[in-house]
């Protein structure tokens, strides 16, 4: 206290940066001294970390980063002002006193057709979504439960890999860096840890002698890193880009059609005029949530080109140069699809070792089996049982993939890695430019339900009430 009293201006904050270093180590120390003195019947909560923060914004949330994740690689070594995107998990059951645990008014989701699993003590824990102020997590708790709560746990970084854009990754701009580290004491097994014992330093490895090495940690020293502590601002983020996002493309002629990674959106790149003529297409698809590389994948012929996910095969055959017509073929599907010699198979591999599922996770298969093949035919998939098509259908779903198509003729190659990059033979790539482009003409097919195409109308979002009339042969969009 004469120390505060001594070097802080009410007005104007610390005198200098080394007082207020000074006043912060000899706090940690004090705070990690008391939370081991009253361990066996209190907890110590450290409230100074949010009270002092200078940044001035509405989102802020700490995580706790575990240092197994930076052993592992899964998050490279973070700076201030870096903007980083994690999935993230709610810890309840973490004693109050643990760096970063703070109470949060959140909503709370069962995940629907999810399983429970056990816990260490083989207690039933089911999954939930944890909602915030411009965050979420996954949550297990011992009992189903919904609604909006205050929940008093910690946020910590998920084995999940973080896809930008996806509703379960939270974005967020580093900044303050705190080293979290814990006390540990060396027994008849090796180092045991001392519970109560955390303490959070400051951490800035531009003025430290030290930052944490997690793959050689000191052995000698009584406290040991377990992991940072990282402020997130999540207004000061970069705005998500609105632009096309490349994930799948084909090739036919002069004809290049390259779907968006997760939205309804299809290009059509000509390239025989000069300059190139581009035409985009909004389809009525649902938006896929993102992943990696490419969620579906695209099938060109002369006549126009399919569009294939895991149960829907979409057929889109060209009018004139900026006209389409669209029809769902089947609601079904499989795990690839390929084409040859102008036919389209779809193949599912049931014997995979491992296979996952919505409802159950991780299950084991029943071995290696061959591959199933089905061909689309008018509306219908028909079953192949010619071994040596499914042997070469097989064989060009292994080689190929959905973001590249390579063109024998000409020796040129197409990629769709978020923008189209083409490759001459012998030469160097180049990005194409999707600008300017028009907007394109789709007329959507409506199956009737009653047609025998076996197919499922589904409707454009209309909240009108059934009157009973057969549905719409087609209509335009």
């Amino acid at each position: 206290m004469k120390h505060w009293e001594s070097n802080v201006i009410p007005e104007t904050g610390w005198k200098s940066a080394e007082a207020a270093a000074e006043s912060e180590r000899v706090g940690d120390a004090l705070v990690a001294d008391l939370r081991v003195e009253v361990s066996g019947f209190a907890e110590v909560r450290d409230e100074r970390r949010r009270a002092d923060s200078s940044v001035d914004s509405d989102h802020m949330i700490s995580v706790f980063v575990s240092r197994a994740v930076f052993v592992d690689g899964s998050l490279p070594p973070l700076e201030v002002g870096d903007v980083i995107n994690l999935s993230l998990l709610f810890e309840s059951d973490v004693a109050h006193s643990n760096a970063g645990v703070e109470t949060y008014r959140v909503t709370v989701r069962p995940e629907y057709r999810r399983t429970p699993v056990l816990d260490r003590e083989n207690f039933l824990q089911w999954p939930f979504q944890v909602a915030g102020d411009g965050w979420t997590a996954r949550w297990l708790h011992h009992e189903p439960f919904a609604g909006r709560v205050h929940l008093a746990g910690r946020l910590t970084l998920d084995f999940v890999r973080a896809l930008p854009g996806h509703p379960d990754t939270t974005t967020g701009r580093v900044r303050r860096l705190q080293l979290v580290e814990e006390r540990y004491e060396s027994t008849a097994s090796g180092r045991d840890r001392v519970p109560g014992t955390e303490r959070v330093s400051e951490l800035n490895h531009e003025s430290d002698h030290y930052w944490p090495n997690w793959k050689n940690l000191p052995v000698t020293e009584p406290f040991s890193p377990t992991g940072m502590l990282v402020d997130l601002d999540l207004d000061d983020v970069p705005v998500a880009p609105g632009s096309f996002d490349a994930g799948a493309l084909a090739v036919c002629g002069s004809d290049v059609w390259v779907m968006d990674r997760t939205n309804p959106v299809l290009i059509h790149i000509d390239t025989a005029p000069r300059p190139r003529r581009v035409t985009e297409y909004l389809l009525p698809l649902a938006i896929e949530p993102p992943t990696t590389m490419w969620t579906r994948r695209v099938h060109a012929d002369r006549d126009g080109c399919w569009i294939t996910v895991g149960d829907e095969v979409v057929r889109c055959s060209r009018d004139g140069p900026a006209e389409l017509t669209l029809q769902r073929v089947s609601t079904d599907g499989g795990d690839d699809t390929v084409e040859l010699d102008s036919r389209l198979f779809v193949l599912t591999y049931p014997g995979l070792a491992t296979q996952l599922s919505d409802r159950y996770g991780a299950l084991r298969g029943a071995g290696p089996d061959s591959v199933h093949a089905r061909e689309v035919v008018g509306d219908e998939l028909i079953p192949v049982t010619d071994v040596p098509t499914i042997a070469r259908a097989r064989a060009r779903a292994s080689d190929e993939r959905a973001n590249i198509a390579s063109t024998p003729e000409g020796g040129t190659t197409w990629t769709a890695a978020g923008r189209v990059t083409v490759e001459h033979a012998g030469g160097p790539s180049h990005t194409i430019d999707l600008h300017p482009r028009s907007r394109g003409r789709v007329r959507w097919i409506h199956p009737d339900a009653r047609s025998g195409l076996r197919v499922d109308e589904i409707s454009i979002g209309s909240s009108d009430q059934p009157t009973g009339k057969l549905p719409i042969a087609s209509s335009e969009r």
